[in-house]
C-alpha cells in the first residue's frame, strides 16, 4: 500500500506530536532539495528516500550525502533504515530487499509496509489481508513470525515496539517483549528424501517426464517410485529448505521471484548463495495439523496444485494460501533417503537385482518387452502398452534365455546364419547379461520405450532385431 507521505512524517508529526503545519516554518523547518514518496532515517542519522521518478520496482531510491541526494540502484515504494544506516525496501510487487554493501539482498516473504527501530527490530505488514488490514510480522533474524492483529501502516520506536494504524484509523502499539513465536517444527530431517503427497488427491509431486533440464515443470502424478518423484530437503542457515529433485539434483525454483498467483514451480540449477535469485530456491515448511504441511515460497505464498485438480499432470504453481487441501502436503520418507525410518515402497519376496540382495519388487504387472540394442529402443507388449508411464521401473528377472523359437525365426530371416554365434558378437543367448537388471522409463512413443540407463554395451549385436524377455513393471 502506498502513502503520499512517510508514516514517520504523517503519524508522528500529524498524530502523535500534534504539529500545526501552518507554523512549521516558524518552528525552524528547513526545506531539503528534491522530492519523495517515502522517507526514513536510521539511528546513525542516515537518511534514505523513495523519489518521485518511476522505475522498475516502483520509484528511484536515494541516500542523503550531507548536501544532496545520491541515486542508488533499484526501485521501491517503501523504505526503512536499520541502525547501521542500511536501507530495507519494499518494491511495488511486494518483494523485500536489504542493502548489504553496494548491492541488494533478497529477504524472504512479501510486504506492504516496513518499519525498523533504533534497536534493530524489523516489522512489516504482509500481503495477506486480515481483520484491520494486513497481517503483521516481526523479523527474528531468519524468518518472519506472525503477530496477532492487522494494520495498514506501521513504524517502530527506538525500543523496538511497533506502532500501527488499522483500516478504521485506530492506532495501536505492540510490545517488544511479546515477540512472535518461532515457526513450529515440521519434523523435516535435514538431508532427508521424501515423497511430497498432495492431501486432496493422494498423488505425489513429480518432475514432468523425468526431465533433467532447467525449467522443467513440477506436477502431480500417481506414485511409481521414480527418482523424479523423490525430493531431498536441505536445511539452510535461515531456517528455510532447498528442495532438490533426486533424479536431477536441481532445486525447486520460483521463477524470478514472481509474486503473482499462478506462476509455475520449476526445477533449476541450484544457485550460489551470493546470487540474489538463490532466495527463490528457498522454501519454508510449516505444519498445518494432522501430519500435513504447507510449503511457502520466498514471496510468502505457497505451492498449490492448480485448480484443485486430481488428475495426473496437474501443474504445481504458487498461490495465496487459503487453507485448501491442494495446498497441503504430507512428507513421506523414502527408503534409503537419509531418514531414520524407512518408508516401505514395495512388498514381495523377489530379489530386485543381483547386486542388492533383500531389495524387493512387488507382485506387479508382468509382460514381455523386446530389447533392441542397436537403437536403444525397447518395445512393450500389449500387457504393458496402456499401463507403462515415464518414471516406471522395468525389472528383468534372472534365469531367462532368449526364446529358441525366436532364434530359429531370426536365423531363417538371415538365411540360416546363426548371427548370435558370429565371430565378434558377444551376445550369449543362454546367459544374457540383461537379466537381473532394472531400468527406468525415460520416454514413451507408441509402443517404443527408452530407458534412462543405456542398455549394456556388451549386449549389442550387429543386426536390427529385438530379443524378448519377461519383465515386471515395478511401481
Amino acid at each position: 500500500m502506498r502513502f503520499p507521505h512517510s508514516l514517520t512524517a504523517a503519524l508522528l508529526a500529524a498524530t502523535l506530536l500534534h504539529v500545526d503545519p501552518h507554523v512549521a516554518c516558524a518552528q525552524g523547518w528547513t526545506e531539503i532539495p528534491g522530492g519523495a514518496k517515502d522517507i526514513s532515517v536510521g539511528a546513525d542519522g542516515s537518511a534514505w528516500v523513495i523519489g518521485t521518478r518511476q522505475t522498475g520496482g516502483g520509484y528511484e531510491i536515494y541516500k542523503w550525502n550531507g548536501s544532496n541526494w545520491a541515486a542508488v540502484d533499484g526501485g521501491a515504494v517503501r523504505v526503512a533504515v536499520d541502525p547501521k544506516g542500511q536501507a530495507w525496501v519494499v518494491s511495488d510487487d511486494g518483494k523485500i530487499f536489504r542493502r548489504v554493501g553496494n548491492s541488494w539482498s533478497v529477504i524472504p516473504g512479501g510486504a506492504k509496509d516496513i518499519g525498523i527501530g533504533a534497536d534493530g527490530s524489523v516489522w512489516v505488514l504482509g500481503t495477506r489481508q486480515t481483520a484491520g488490514g494486513y497481517e503483521i510480522y516481526k523479523w527474528n533474524g531468519s524468518n518472519w513470525g506472525v503477530v496477532e492483529g492487522g494494520a495498514v501502516a506501521i513504524t517502530v520506536d527506538p525500543q523496538g515496539n511497533a506502532w500501527v494504524v488499522n483500516d478504521a484509523g485506530k492506532i495501536y502499539r505492540g510490545g517488544k517483549n511479546a515477540p512472535p513465536p518461532p515457526a513450529p517444527d515440521a519434523g523435516v530431517k535435514d538431508g532427508g528424501t521424501y515423497f511430497i503427497v498432495a492431501r486432496h488427491s493422494g498423488k505425489v509431486l513429480d518432475v514432468a517426464g523425468a526431465s533433467t533440464a532447467n525449467g522443467a515443470i513440477i506436477q502431480q502424478w500417481t506414485e511409481h517410485g521414480g527418482q523424479n518423484q523423490q525430493f531431498t530437503f536441505k536445511r539452510q542457515a535461515d531456517g528455510t529448505y532447498r528442495i532438490l529433485a533426486k533424479h536431477s539434483g536441481k532445486c525447486m525454483y520460483l521463477p524470478d521471484g514472481s509474486s503473482a498467483d499462478g506462476v509455475e514451480i520449476q526445477q533449476y540449477d541450484c544457485m550460489d548463495e551470493t546470487y540474489g535469485h538463490s532466495a527463490y530456491q528457498k522454501f519454508w515448511v510449516d505444519p498445518v495439523g494432522d501430519g500435513y504441511v504447507k510449503i511457502r515460497t520466498a514471496m510468502g505464498k505457497v505451492i498449490d496444485i492448480a485448480g484443485v485438480a486430481t488428475n495426473d499432470g496437474a501443474k504445481l504453481h504458487q498461490w495465496e494460501y487459503v487453507g485448501g487441501q491442494n495446498q497441503q502436503f504430507k512428507l513421506e520418507r523414502v527408503e534409503g533417503g537419509g531418514n531414520e525410518v524407512a518408508r516401505p515402497t514395495f512388498q514381495g519376496s523377489s530379489v530386485l537385482n543381483s547386486g542388492s540382495a533383500g531389495e524387493a519388487v512387488p507382485n506387479g504387472i508382468k509382460g514381455k518387452m523386446r530389447f533392441r540394442y542397436t537403437d536403444q529402443i525397447t518395445i512393450a507388449s500389449s500387457e504393458l502398452q496402456n499401463t507403462i508411464r515415464v518414471g516406471d521401473r522395468i525389472h528383468v528377472p534372472q534365469g531367462q534365455s532368449v526364446d529358441p523359437a525366436f532364434l530359429e525365426q531370426l536365423m531363417a530371416n538371415e538365411g540360416g546364419t546363426a548371427y548370435y554365434g558370429k565371430t565378434g558378437i558377444s551376445f550369449d543367448p543362454n546367459a544374457p547379461k540383461i537379466c537381473g537388471r532394472t531400468f527406468t522409463v525415460a520416454s514413451l512413443s507408441g509402443t517404443n520405450v527408452k530407458f534412462t540407463e543405456p542398455l549394456p554395451e556388451n549386449m549389442r549385436n550387429d543386426f536390427n532385431n529385438a530379443f524378448e524377455f519377461q519383465v515386471i513393471l515395478v511401481r
